[in-house]
Formats: C-alpha cells, structure tokens, sequence
C-alpha cells in the first residue's frame, strides 16, 4: 500500500504492518510449567524476566475433577463454584495454568509484584492477566469496595514511564475469569526500554493469579528499498523505503539517502550525478510503515540507464546504530 506525489521532492506516507522479521513478542502462559513450582526468583520463570513480591507465589492449575477442592484450582477461587467446572464462568482447558498464592485462607496476603527485565534486552511493551480480581465484591460480604490495580512501568534509572490500571466498582466477570483475547494490563513505551514494571494492588483481593505474561521487545533497526523505478513524461525517480524491523514497537531512523542515475554494463553499475533528497536524512518510520518519494532526475535517461537508492545506516529509538547499506536498482 503506497502511493506517490510527483514533484522535485515529494514525500508522502501509508501505514502497514508487515511480518516479524524477528520473535519480538513472547508470551508465557505457564502451561508448561510444574504445578506447585515457585515463581519467585531471577529468571526462574523466563531468561526474559524475573519476579518478585512479598508473599511466596507458585504455578496453580485447575482441578478438572472435583469442584469442592479448592486448593489447586487455577485462580484459587476459595469457593467460588462459579468459577469451577458447569459454573457460569466455567472456560473448560482455557488457561488450565496460571501463579498465585497457594492459600486457600482469606487474608492480607500482598498480591503486588515487581517483575524486572533481563538487561540485555530493550522492552517496549508489557501485558499481564488478571484472575479472579474483583468478585470478592461488594460488602457486607466482606470485600472491599472499589477494587484497583495499577501496573507501572519504569526505565533503569527508576523513572516512571507510564502506568495502567484496572478500577471494579461492582461484580466484574470479565476479570474474573481469563477471557481469550482480553488484556487486562497492558504498558507501552516508544522512546525508552522498561526495566522493571510495579503492579500495585489498592487492597487484597484473595485468590488473585496471573497468566499470559506477554514481553515484547525492541528490535535492531532494519529497512528495505522497493520499487525503484524510472518514470517518463517527465523523467523522474521513484522508490519506496519500509521499516522491516518487525512488530509494532520499533521506530527506525534513516541515515543518508542517495538516488542515483548511471549505467550498468556487464554487472557494473557506474553512477553519472547523484541527487541528494532534502527529506531523505533523518527521517523516522513508525512500525510497519512504508514512505515513497518520487524525485526529479539528475540527467537524461538514455539506453541501459538504471537508478540506485542507497539507505547508509539506520537507527531505532534508543539510538542504536545498524551500519549497513541498503539499496536497490531500477529494472
């Protein structure tokens, strides 16, 4: 999808996105996780992340069999049949895993978490579910009245970046049970890389756990040139310029952009002029997108004349640089 402006030097812009050129997004959904095992611990879940919290946590699962034993369901509902098998919010093999706190007892027990992110990877993007949050609701049941969580994300010097939050002012089923295709938190940064996210509860809410924890990353900044092409009446150049970095977190910068007109005998491409395009330095691409210039040439087309658009470089938003030439020729 593009589309082009003819003048000296036009620019013009569509949004697309285009497939991962590389795993930016990992979910991990504990499915394949020991039940009873800790979660608590630097990389004991993922080599992405580590969590940790004040109450010990570990992985739950569903109890398929018997709707009287709480102790092992999911999302420990302390009794909440609803939540177990032929109840209302029953979602039979969906998400038979997820982590909490094992205790079948109502209490104090601090839900928040602190998850921090390996250091050698640069995260734009963070998702977590919630379960079993909010249907201990309202009084004089004893619940408390509203019910929030918040989730903050924050850079390596402990900057807030940006924060979400969930606030439930009555009975709310669709956190009560993990709906497929619903998010409950979710943060995400353009400019920065999360170090560590907080995910603060404004009171306890007991048998809440967790799944689907979903990290995505910033990737290093890739480009492609496409559809060079020579036009006539008039004579001018048209290319196009795509970010291929993958996924929808990662804004890549363009360094030097060259059009040139020349010939190519026997595999030999020798350049006669060059054109430099005024907006062709420093230019951002926002994930997926494709930018297309269509530029007035530098001399006469004549017979085996060809046009190469070299991109020298390329940076994402945390300025990291990519030395590499990306180019291609007219037909």
């Amino acid at each position: 999808m593009k589309k082009f402006i003819a003048t000296s030097v036009a620019l013009t812009f569509c949004m697309g996105f285009v497939s991962y050129a590389q795993a930016e997004c990992t979910t991990i959904d504990f499915e394949d996780s020991v039940t009873g095992t800790p979660v608590f611990g630097l990389y004991t879940v993922s080599p992405l992340l580590s969590i940790f919290g004040d109450e010990a946590m570990e992985v739950l699962q569903e109890d398929l069999t018997d709707i009287t034993n709480f102790s092992i369901l999911a999302y420990n509902s302390n009794g909440n049949g609803s939540n177990g098998p032929g109840g209302e919010n029953w979602l039979p093999g969906v998400n038979a895993k997820s982590f909490g706190n094992a205790s079948t007892v109502r209490g104090a027990i601090s839900q928040d978490l602190r998850i921090e992110f390996n250091p050698d990877i640069a995260v734009a993007s963070f998702a977590i579910d919630t379960s079993d949050f909010g249907d201990w609701f309202p009084s004089p049941s004893g619940g408390s009245n509203p019910r929030g969580v918040t989730l903050k994300a924050y850079d390596s010097d402990g900057v807030l970046l940006i924060g979400d939050g969930l606030s439930i002012t009555g009975p709310d089923s669709d956190h009560d049970v993990f709906v497929a295709g619903l998010r409950n938190l979710t943060v995400t940064v353009n400019n920065a890389a999360i170090a560590y996210v907080m995910l603060e509860f404004d009171a306890v809410d007991p048998g809440v756990s967790f799944d689907n924890i979903e990290v995505c990353e910033i990737q290093q900044a890739s480009i492609e040139v496409t559809d060079v092409v020579l036009n006539t009446d008039p004579e001018t150049i048209s290319y196009c310029i795509s970010n291929e970095a993958g996924g929808n977190n990662t804004y890549v910068t363009l360094g030097d952009v060259t059009v040139s007109v020349g010939k190519k005998v026997k595999g030999v491409y020798t350049a006669s002029c060059t054109i430099y395009p005024a907006l062709g330095t420093l230019v951002t691409l926002e994930p997926g997108e494709q930018i297309c210039y269509e530029e007035a040439t530098c001399a006469p087309f004549e017979s085996k004349t060809k046009a190469l658009v070299e991109v020298d470089g390329a940076w994402n938003q945390l300025d990291e640089y990519r030395d590499k030439v990306w180019q291609d020729t007219s037909e």
